[in-house]
């Protein structure tokens, strides 16, 4: 289910919601997990990408421009989220 909508993404040219919908991903993990989730969920999306950039037939500058900018997203957003519940714990 998920392969196929990112596959519909990735060649709709939404490589912005796909940065945005990781971020997002990264507050939630940020919020709810106090281990660091980070090193899992980068290699679930890496995994996911690379098969959706397969199946699509995309190039590989275009599949490593979406993979740093999904991990780099997420990486961020779980920054984020880590502060949100340090500031609202206090």
């Amino acid at each position: 289910m998920l392969s196929s909508w990112v596959v519909i993404v990735v060649r709709g040219g939404g490589m912005t919601s796909l940065t945005i919908i990781s971020a997002l991903v990264g507050v939630w993990l940020g919020l709810t997990f106090r281990v660091f989730i980070l090193v899992p969920a980068a290699i679930l999306a890496l995994a996911t990408l690379a098969g959706s950039g397969a199946a699509n037939e995309s190039g590989a500058v275009w599949m490593i421009a979406l993979d740093t900018s999904i991990i780099a997203a997420m990486q961020a957003g779980y920054i984020g989220g880590s502060a949100l519940f340090v500031a609202v714990a206090d």
